[in-house]
């Protein structure tokens, strides 16, 4: 599998974990802007920074903590923030 290919299904996986339920409302502006939307405000960035770092925080000394949901959470925090100089 390529790294696009890999990547795309990650992303669909993401989107379909918060469809379900798996990531919570505050990731609405990442998830809609990953499906062809908008790309969301610089205050609704921080707010997903936010969140993410505090479910990831709880995460981090728990054994038994999701993965799938870790890697969605890093992956959003990672992407958000390198994106976040470029939002008004």
């Amino acid at each position: 599998m390529d790294y696009f290919k890999e990547q795309n299904k990650f992303v669909t996986d993401m989107v379909n974990a918060y469809n379900i339920g798996k990531l919570c409302s505050e990731f609405a502006p990442y998830i809609q802007w990953k499906t062809g939307n908008y790309l969301f405000s610089k205050e609704q960035a921080f707010g997903m920074l936010n969140t993410a770092s505090s479910l990831l925080d709880k995460m981090f000394d728990d054994a038994n903590a999701d993965e799938e949901l870790r890697s969605y959470l890093e992956g959003i925090d990672y992407e958000v923030t390198n994106i976040l100089p470029l939002l008004k």
